[in-house]
C-alpha cells in the first residue's frame, strides 16, 4: 500500500496486488495522509485532529484484517501521524512563550499526548493479531521536540560575517524563500520517486537548467557574485558557493574552499543565545565526517548538530576582531511560524519476541542497523554492501548461538516507474503543501 507520494487511493499502482485497493475501501476505506498543516494554518484544530484519527484509525483496521487473514513473512506498517501531529501542535493552544523554555515533558500539548496513547492502543491491538510466535519491532526514524529555530538564522549570521549577500529586491527575496523551500522538498520526491513527467514540472520552475535536480534546490535569495556561503532554512548545514560546482560559484576548491569551511567551523562554535547565553550548537562537521556515499556532493558542506535544548532568540558571538555581534529577529523566522515541533537525531527501537534478549537497553543503535537486524530476524543474508549492522545487543544468547550471522549479495533494485499524469501530479503536490513539505 502506497505512502504520501500516491497520487490518491484509486490510483493504478496504490497497491500490489492491484485488487487489493478496492478491498480497503469495501472495509471502510483508507486515508493515505492528511492535510494537517493547511488546517493549522486555518486555525481549524479540532478539524486537523479529527481526520488525523480517521487515518490512524482506517490504518489500523486496515493493517490488523491483513495480519489475520493474509499470509505473511514479514509485516510492515507505517503510522505517520504522530509525525504529523508533532509538527502542527507541540506547543499547547494559547501558549505564546517558546516551548523550549520548558522542559520538554511540559510543553508537550494534550494533542500529542493524545496520540501517542492512541497510537500505543494500536500497537497492542497489532502485538495480539501477529501472535505469540512473531517478533515485533517498532521504530522511529527520528525523534521530535519544539523546534529550535535554529536554521532561520543561518543566512543572517552569514551575512554579518560578509559570506551571504541579499539580492536586491527584497521581497523577491523572500518569495523566492519560500520556492526553493517548496521545489527543494518536491525535488526529492521527483527525483527518486515520480518519473519524467513529474521532474520535468519542476524543472521549468528553475533558473539556469543546471544539472542535478535536487542540488539546485539549495539555492537562497542572494547576490550569488558575492555571496560566498549560504543556507537553505531546511537542512541543519551550510553550503559554499563553490567554483565549478555551483552555477555562479566564486570560492576556489582546495586551500580557499577549506579555509573558508574552517573558519566557519571556529565561528559557529563560538555562537550562544543572547537571551539565555547558552551555546547553539553542539557540534560542526565537515560534510566526509558525517556522510559518504555517491551522493555526497548533494550534501551541505557544513553539518550542525544544533542544541535543542531551547528555541533561540537569535547569534551572539565574537568576531575575529574581538567584538561582541548580536544577529536575530523575529522576521528571521517567519517561514516556519506554523511547524511548532521539528525532528530530533534519536529515535525509539523496541524489540519483543523469541529472538530478543530480556530486560536492559540498547545503546549505540542507528536507523541504518535497522534493515540488517530484519534480515537476520528473518533467517536470511545480509548483503555485503548494506550499510549498518546486526543489532546482537538486541538479540537473546540462545539466539544468537544458533543463528549466526550470513552475508550475501544483494538482489538488484528494479528501475521500473509509472509516469504520473498532470493531474496525478498536482493531486501528489496538493498533499505535499498540506503536509509542510511545500510552500
Amino acid at each position: 500500500i502506497a505512502g504520501m507520494d500516491a497520487p490518491d487511493e484509486s490510483s493504478a499502482g496504490f497497491t500490489y496486488p492491484p485488487e487489493l485497493a478496492a478491498e480497503l475501501q469495501r472495509q471502510g476505506g483508507y486515508l493515505i495522509d492528511t492535510n494537517i498543516l493547511g488546517y493549522a494554518r486555518a486555525g481549524r484544530r479540532e478539524q486537523a485532529l479529527a481526520v488525523t484519527r480517521q487515518v490512524i484509525d482506517r490504518r489500523a483496521r486496515a493493517a490488523e484484517r491483513l495480519m489475520r487473514e493474509r499470509p505473511w513473512d514479514l509485516f510492515v506498517v507505517v503510522f505517520t501521524a504522530l509525525d504529523r501531529i508533532q509538527h502542527a501542535f507541540w506547543q499547547a493552544p494559547g501558549d505564546e512563550s517558546p516551548s523550549a523554555e520548558l522542559p520538554p515533558h511540559q510543553a508537550v500539548s494534550d494533542a500529542v499526548l493524545e496520540f501517542y496513547q492512541r497510537l500505543d492502543a494500536v500497537v497492542g491491538r497489532l502485538v495480539e493479531a501477529a501472535g505469540e510466535g512473531a517478533s515485533v519491532m517498532l521504530v522511529s526514524d527520528h525523534g521530535m521536540g519544539a523546534n529550535p529555530q535554529s536554521n532561520m538564522y543561518l543566512n543572517p549570521w552569514l551575512e554579518s560575517l560578509g559570506l551571504f549577500h541579499k539580492a536586491a529586491d527584497s521581497a523577491k527575496g523572500q518569495a523566492g524563500r519560500a520556492l526553493r523551500y517548496l521545489l527543494r522538498r518536491a525535488a526529492a520526491l521527483a527525483d527518486g520517486l515520480l518519473g519524467k513527467r513529474w521532474r520535468r514540472r519542476i524543472m521549468r520552475l528553475l533558473p539556469g537548467g543546471r544539472a542535478g535536480l535536487v542540488s539546485k534546490l539549495h539555492r537562497a535569495p542572494c547576490d550569488w557574485s558575492r555571496t560566498r556561503a549560504y543556507a537553505d532554512y531546511i537542512q541543519p548545514g551550510i553550503w559554499i558557493n563553490l567554483r565549478g560546482r555551483e552555477p555562479q560559484g566564486i570560492v576556489e576548491p582546495g586551500e580557499e574552499y577549506e579555509a573558508l569551511r574552517a573558519r566557519l567551523i571556529a565561528l559557529l562554535s563560538r555562537c550562544r543565545d543572547p537571551r539565555t547565553g547558552a551555546p547553539i550548537v553542539r557540534g560542526v562537521y565537515r560534510r566526509e565526517e558525517v556522510y559518504r556515499g555517491p551522493r555526497l556532493d548533494q550534501a551541505p558542506d557544513l553539518h550542525i548538530e544544533w542544541n535543542y535544548d531551547q528555541v533561540v532568540s537569535g547569534y551572539q558571538f565574537e568576531d575575529e576582531a574581538g567584538q561582541t555581534v548580536t544577529v536575530g529577529s523575529a522576521a528571521d523566522i517567519v517561514e516556519r511560524r506554523n511547524i511548532d515541533g521539528d525532528h530530533r537525531p534519536d529515535g525509539i527501537f523496541l524489540l519483543a519476541g523469541p529472538g530478543a534478549r530480556r530486560g536492559g537497553e540498547l545503546a549505540g543503535a542507528r536507523i541504518v542497523d535497522i534493515a540488517p537486524t530484519l534480515l537476520h530476524l528473518l533467517g536470511l543474508p545480509v548483503p555485503e554492501d548494506m550499510e549498518g549492522r546486526v543489532l546482537t545487543g538486541a538479540l537473546s544468547d540462545e539466539f544468537a548461538a544458533h543463528h549466526p550471522i550470513q552475508r550475501g549479495q544483494a538482489t538488484p533494485a528494479s528501475e521500473a516507474k509509472r509516469e504520473l499524469s498532470d493531474d496525478e501530479a498536482r493531486q501528489v503536490e496538493s498533499r505535499l503543501r498540506g503536509l509542510g513539505y511545500l510552500e
